[in-house]
């Protein structure tokens, strides 16, 4: 994939997340069984903070929750936080920021009630610094979908210009000691509801077959985790 080709999938990438913010595409089946799990445990006055946010259409399903819950989206691509900017600018209660685990490192410790990281993980080197951050800013709860197995597979994908692309895949036990030893009382893992029938050929790299998400020849084991401290 060449550098324009990455671009304009990047802007094709930008425009379904407007669509997906602002209602003009369909609520994916992730965000719906978030809502659920999210909803089982909402109190009034949350405020939450959604990593990797994109256009925040997160954001969209918990207003229908709570038309005034106050959100907190931060996402590495700047490209995708102006056009959440854009769509939510007339939201008070919604802030975008460009800015990753560093910069997360830098509010105070406990700000939140609760943390979405749906996506995140998996294309990271190692989960555990970005985890221990999302825990130690949040009080009561975490939502995360990741990929989760018996082992655990550092997989890199090359793509342009010889940059690379993690999917990895953790080892559950480990992945739930982790988050039990940061102070994690209860850890829920539940199997995923992707469902979207995917042709081989799309541009964003994955496909199913059956009940199952691949890409190129492997299977991506996604979980939904809910975390209670």
């Amino acid at each position: 994939m060449s550098n324009k080709e990455y671009a304009d999938l990047r802007r094709e990438y930008g425009e379904v997340m407007r669509k997906r913010a602002t209602g003009d595409l369909p609520e994916m089946a992730q965000v719906t069984q978030f809502l659920k799990l999210f909803s089982e445990s909402y109190q009034s006055g949350t405020n939450v903070l959604d990593v990797g946010c994109g256009a925040g259409h997160f954001l969209r399903a918990l207003r229908k929750l709570d038309p005034d819950i106050v959100h907190q989206g931060v996402d590495a691509e700047s490209h995708y936080i102006r056009i959440a900017k854009s769509v939510w600018k007339e939201y008070s209660n919604a802030a975008f920021q460009v800015g990753g685990t560093g910069t997360l490192k830098e509010l105070p410790h406990g700000s939140f009630e609760s943390f979405i990281s749906y996506m995140v993980l998996p294309f990271m080197y190692d989960y555990k610094d970005a985890l221990r951050t999302y825990l130690s800013l949040t009080r009561r709860h975490g939502f995360l979908r990741l990929m989760l197995a018996d082992h655990t597979y550092i997989t890199k994908r090359y793509k342009w210009d010889k940059k690379i692309v993690y999917y990895n895949i953790y080892n559950q036990e480990e992945f739930i000691d982790f988050c039990r030893s940061n102070g994690v009382r209860d850890v829920t893992i539940m199997d995923d509801d992707f469902k979207l029938e995917m042709p081989y050929s799309n541009s964003w790299d994955t496909y199913t077959y059956g009940d199952l998400q691949l890409s190129g020849n492997i299977v991506l084991p996604w979980k939904v985790v809910h975390l209670k401290k």
